[in-house]
């Protein structure tokens, strides 16, 4: 299940975890689009991160939603809120 960002945070930081665990001295993360809004909203959570690096996240959901709707749909986001 894909939740843009809001449950792929529990995921991220059991992944860091990990890595402190194992007594991983540097630890960054890195995400893109989905990926960069993981690491934002995770980010008072990820103990033991030196740096966080997030490329082309989105700014709101709507937003995000709109623009895929308009790219693969050719129509405005609102619209998919009643397909």
């Amino acid at each position: 299940m894909v939740s843009l960002g809001y449950y792929e945070k529990n995921d991220l930081i059991s992944a860091v975890k990990f890595l402190r665990d194992r007594k991983t001295s540097y630890i960054a993360v890195y995400g893109y689009s989905q990926g960069g809004v993981t690491a934002i909203l995770s980010g008072d959570s990820l103990k033991g991160v030196k740096c966080i690096i997030s490329e082309v996240a989105f700014d709101k959901l709507e937003n995000a939603i709109d623009n895929r709707f308009r790219k693969y749909f050719l129509y405005p986001g609102a619209w998919g809120l009643y397909l």
